[in-house]
């Protein structure tokens, strides 16, 4: 995979998680239009990060079976 793709990959994982933690906060929840917002944003990358942390375990699992 390009270093590009994974980059910018990575920092969609890394939103996925920050999205995650902030639909937690009080404050977020108390304001219903920012909730609604990220609730949407969250649903939108559930499928892409879900795919990306499984290839990202495959190529683990290819590294270690190479060094075998």
């Amino acid at each position: 995979m390009k270093d590009s793709i994974r980059r910018k990959l990575e920092k969609l994982d890394e939103r996925f998680e920050e999205i995650g933690r902030l639909l937690a906060d009080p404050e977020v929840i108390a304001r219903q239009n920012r909730f609604r917002e990220l609730s949407m944003e969250y649903s939108r990358l559930a499928p892409l990060t879900e795919r990306f942390r499984q290839f990202a375990a495959l190529e683990g699992d290819i590294a270690v079976a190479r060094e075998l």
